[in-house]
C-alpha cells in the first residue's frame, strides 16, 4: 500500500537498475512497506529512523552514510530540509523530485525558504506534475531556470 512518493521512487530505482546503474538507498526514514518491493527487486538501502525537528539529530549519520558510498549523483526524493543539507557538497549532481502539492501543507514562507534552499543546493529539479511544478513556480519563480 505504497504512496506516490514510494511508488514513483521504487519505478526510478527500477528504470535505474534496469539500465545497469551501481546505486544504494539511503533513507531519511524507516523503509516501511517499501522494504519488500526492495529487496524483491535486489535493490540495497539503508533506513533512518527520522529524530527530532526536521530530522536534524540525525545530520552528522546521515553525512556519515552519504560520504561511505561517495556518490556521483544524489537523487532527493521529496522534500527534506535534513536530506538537503546531508547532501551539500558531497556529490558532482544533486537532483531533487517533489512528488506532492503544496498549498495546506506548508506556510508560504516555510516553502519560500524551501525552495530557497533547494534552488541552492540541486542543479536540478523535477516535478511530478504540471499542476505541482505550477503551483512551486508560484511561490518561487526562479524554479523555471532549474526545474
Amino acid at each position: 500500500n505504497l504512496g506516490g512518493t514510494e511508488r514513483s521512487s521504487l519505478e526510478l530505482m527500477r528504470a535505474l537498475k534496469f539500465r545497469n546503474f551501481k546505486f544504494h538507498v539511503l533513507s531519511l526514514n524507516t523503509i516501511g512497506p517499501l522494504k519488500e518491493k526492495m529487496d524483491v527487486n535486489n535493490i540495497s538501502y539503508i533506513g533512518f529512523k527520522y529524530k527530532g525537528f526536521w530530522g536534524m539529530p540525525n545530520l552528522f549519520k546521515y553525512r556519515k552514510s552519504i560520504k561511505e558510498f561517495n556518490p556521483d549523483i544524489i537523487f532527493l526524493t521529496g522534500i527534506s530540509f535534513v536530506g538537503m543539507i546531508s547532501s551539500l557538497f558531497l556529490a558532482k549532481k544533486k537532483f531533487l523530485f517533489v512528488h506532492y502539492h503544496h498549498l495546506g501543507v506548508k506556510h508560504l514562507i516555510i516553502w519560500k525558504l524551501i525552495y530557497f534552499i533547494s534552488y541552492k543546493v540541486f542543479d536540478k529539479i523535477f516535478f511530478v506534475s504540471e499542476f505541482i511544478y505550477d503551483e512551486a513556480k508560484a511561490i518561487y519563480p526562479k524554479l523555471k531556470k532549474k526545474s
